[in-house]
Parts: C-alpha cells; sequence; structure tokens
C-alpha cells in the first residue's frame, strides 16, 4: 500500500506546478514526520482547483496577499461576486483544465435575458480576468480559454450653457429653483457639478 502511495505522489508531482508542488512537500514532510499516514486509499492529495476557489481566492483578496507584484487588491470585490454567480454552479464547480472556448460560449447562451447589455460583457471580463490569474502568477492553466471583450467606448455626456440658455434656465419657473441656482452658478463659474458639490476632482 504504501508503494502505491509513493506511486501516486510521483504521477501528481509530474504534472504539478509549483503552488501544488509546495502542497504535496507539505504532505510528504507530513507523512515523514509522522503526522500524516500514507495510504493509496486516502482522498486525493491534490484537490482539483475549480473556476469558484480560484474566485474566491480572488475576491477574497487572497491572491492579492500571495502575489502583490502581480494582483491588485480587489475593491470592487462585492460587484465580482456578484458577477460570478451568474456562472451556473455547474460550471463554478467544474475544473479549470476541464474548461474550453465552448465552455465558456454555452455559459454566455445561458445567461439570463434580464441581465443588460452592459451586464453581459461584465460577466465576461470577470470569467476571463479568472482564468488571467490561472495562467499566471497560478500556473495551474497553460492558456486562456476566455476570450478578452473589447472595451465598450462611452462617450462624455458633455452640456454648456451659453449666457442666454443660463438666462432662460433661470428664469424658468416649471424648473425648481435650486436647479436654476446650480445651472445658472456653473454657466457663470464654468464649475463641474462634483466641485459645486464638494468632491475634488482632478482637472483634464
Amino acid at each position: 500500500e504504501r508503494g502505491e502511495f509513493i506511486e501516486k505522489v510521483i504521477e501528481q508531482a509530474a504534472t504539478a506546478n509549483d503552488e501544488q508542488l509546495a502542497k504535496l512537500r507539505t504532505i510528504v514532510a507530513g507523512i515523514c514526520g509522522g503526522t500524516e499516514k500514507a495510504s493509496a486509499k486516502r482522498q486525493p492529495l491534490l484537490e482539483a482547483d475549480t473556476f469558484r476557489s480560484i474566485s474566491k481566492r480572488w475576491t477574497s483578496g487572497e491572491l492579492a496577499r500571495d502575489y502583490p507584484d502581480h494582483v491588485e487588491r480587489k475593491r470592487s470585490w462585492r460587484d465580482d461576486e456578484y458577477r460570478s454567480k451568474h456562472v451556473p454552479a455547474q460550471y463554478r464547480d467544474l475544473p479549470l483544465a476541464a474548461w474550453t472556448t465552448d465552455t465558456y460560449e454555452e455559459i454566455m447562451r445561458t445567461l439570463s435575458k434580464s441581465l443588460g447589455s452592459g451586464s453581459r460583457p461584465q460577466v465576461a471580463q470577470y470569467m476571463h480576468r479568472v482564468f488571467e490569474l490561472a495562467v499566471y502568477p497560478l500556473r495551474l492553466v497553460p492558456v486562456n480559454p476566455i476570450p478578452r471583450m473589447p472595451k465598450v467606448k462611452q462617450d462624455k455626456l458633455l452640456a454648456t450653457l451659453y449666457p442666454d440658455e443660463a438666462a432662460a434656465v433661470a428664469k424658468c419657473k416649471e424648473v425648481e429653483i435650486g436647479y436654476r441656482l446650480l445651472w445658472a452658478f456653473l454657466a457663470e463659474t464654468g464649475w463641474r457639478i462634483s466641485e459645486a458639490v464638494g468632491r475634488q476632482e482632478p482637472k483634464g
């Protein structure tokens, strides 16, 4: 039985990445120290990394702590956790190595019809990023099966009131007095709305 266990260790070590090798070393050290039992019937030495497990490590900040040079700490983790829930559970629990581009396309076809046109690309981008991390720095899979989504260009809404227009707004009693004062003030000073309400932001 011990011989079968050694074969099992060698087999998994042959395809393990750096992180998995570290886990194997811990297990072997435990066996040598008497805290682990060498048995061919024991649970798999290395549990397969799934989309769910890597996603959780990312949103929890674990990857940022372990790989600070390559992974930034998540500020929008609540949004990302919400996006991850749009991935069906059977795919979230699928080992990363089993994912293909067909898997991604099937998920996109099954997304809820209630998702807006802006939310669908965000879910796709989330999946792409999880696999980017799995490729590097985790080195769990060799390539990213999720295509990168093109960036959606959003034109900023720019509104400018000319003096005669500002005067017309100020005189319009159908507009609340607060808004009339605000627009007249902005037209006179050239300030942004954010500056008018006291929030500082960089120019340009």
